[in-house]
């Protein structure tokens, strides 16, 4: 509970953290209230998925990136600052990374949740399945970033490829998803291809986000400190 806590309040402090929360927020804001003024001109029925599913789009593009670019180094900032060794005397490293993931994932789950709050204003109903769609693929971000923490050791380089990865990964799932080609087979592994229907296939993305959690907790317990 230390852990999280600590990543909690630690994000929280970041400038870079302030300055993408309220473009968030903001993006949230004009998005619900240009929906509003754009469905009757359309002569649309207005439903929360109009709404939700706006702030679902906002995380597809740009989610990859302001969750790396945020918690490239949640586990190899320790690793490099030496302050693993004195965690690992206190508590094990399964409550480690636990601690490392929910406190990354909290702090995630709060700044989408209060996007949604605005949605909700507009929009005066909620959509649960959107609402889970996001958190879905919100646990996939946060999940995907340590395990790249575990593997990568260095902060510098995890803040490089973070910010390259975040910036391509939502053009590359796309491509994927349209593609023919030999490697097309790589959609089975994108999140987006199991939003695609407004069904409850997405729940997939909670079993790939706990099959690469494991594999981070597989490469973090044979690392040494």
């Amino acid at each position: 509970m230390a852990i999280t806590k600590k990543e909690f309040f630690q994000l929280f402090k970041s400038v870079k953290s302030i300055i993408m929360i309220v473009v968030l927020l903001v993006s949230s804001y004009y998005f619900a209230k240009y929906t509003e003024r754009l469905v009757p001109i359309l002569e649309l029925e207005q439903t929360s998925s109009w709404y939700a599913g706006g702030l679902l789009i906002i995380l597809l593009l740009f989610g990859p990136l302001f969750v790396m670019s945020l918690s490239h180094d949640v586990l190899n900032r320790e690793l490099s600052e030496r302050t693993m060794r004195f965690l690992v005397t206190k508590t094990s490293k399964a409550n480690i990374l636990f601690g490392k993931f929910l406190g990354v994932w909290i702090f995630w789950f709060v700044c989408f949740t209060v996007c949604y709050l605005i949605t909700l204003f507009y929009s005066k109903s909620f959509d649960g399945r959107l609402f889970l769609e996001t958190v879905s693929l919100l646990t996939y971000l946060v999940v995907i970033t340590l395990l790249l923490s575990s593997v990568i050791k260095s902060p510098q380089y995890t803040m490089f490829i973070g910010v390259i990865f975040g910036m391509a990964f939502s053009i590359f799932q796309m491509v994927i998803l349209e593609s023919t080609a030999w490697y097309s087979y790589l959609k089975y592994l994108m999140p987006l291809f199991y939003m695609q229907d407004e069904d409850f296939k997405f729940l997939i993305v909670f079993l790939q986000a706990a099959v690469m959690y494991s594999m981070t907790y597989f490469i973090f317990k044979r690392t040494d400190c």
